[in-house]
């Protein structure tokens, strides 16, 4: 194992899918929290806070552990 982190927040957090290519590691998966943490992901990104009930998250890491972008995508419900 090379590295490790916390991925979640206050909420039920499900990590569901991770994928990686030559430069990232994606992790993606279900959440509740509306602390779980994001960063901008640049203009052409979906940056939001949680919308309520249980939302997708999507999270990009480099390969050294480091967060590079993370968002929520959901509703009201």
């Amino acid at each position: 194992m090379l590295w490790t982190t916390f991925i979640g927040g206050s909420g039920q957090d499900k990590g569901l899918d991770v994928e990686a290519n030559e430069q990232s590691i994606y992790v993606a998966g279900a959440t509740s929290s509306g602390d779980i943490p994001l960063l901008d992901g640049g203009l052409q990104a979906w940056d939001t806070t949680a919308l309520g009930g249980m939302d997708v998250f999507i999270l990009e890491f480099n390969h050294n552990g480091d967060q590079r972008w993370g968002t929520h995508f959901g509703g009201s419900g």
